[in-house]
């Protein structure tokens, strides 16, 4: 929460709900959403560095779809993965 506080951009929302589960949270989070996408991160997740820079490319470049996933990669030499 430390680093997220330290964060000076009007675009990110900290919002604390108690006594709740992941999705009440998430579903919170995507009523208030301003922008037309949405993407979670947990606190045992973590994004390559290029994960927002790529879903934006394929965002734009495949006409705006409605729902866009990028699989979790933690088997590199399996997958051949960035």
């Amino acid at each position: 929460m430390e680093v997220l506080r330290s964060i000076t951009d009007s675009r990110l929302k900290i919002l604390n709900i108690t006594n709740s589960e992941r999705a009440a949270a998430r579903n919170r989070g995507v009523e208030i959403a301003k922008g037309d996408y949405v993407t979670f991160l947990d606190s045992d997740d973590k994004y390559y560095s290029n994960y927002l820079s790529n879903a934006n490319t394929v965002l734009l470049n495949k006409s705006r779809p409605v729902f866009y996933h990028q699989a979790y990669c933690n088997a590199y030499r399996m997958f051949n993965c960035p």
